[in-house]
């Protein structure tokens, strides 16, 4: 399913600033990989927020 994130960023280039795909798994995200996805959602909302509060931009 990767491929498919790729391919889409490359078709539709004026629609994201950033492409993160993600896989599906049918079981619980735990471990690493909850922490990791957890960072990552973080990382980019506090961006997005900073953003939208910079004076004069």
């Amino acid at each position: 399913m990767f491929c498919r994130t790729w391919l889409w960023g490359e078709l539709h280039t004026d629609f994201m600033d950033a492409l993160m795909p993600m896989v599906s798994q049918p079981v619980e995200i735990a471990g690493r990989d909850r922490i990791f996805r957890k960072t990552a959602v973080d990382l980019i909302r506090n961006y997005l927020e900073e953003l939208l509060q910079a004076p004069g931009q």
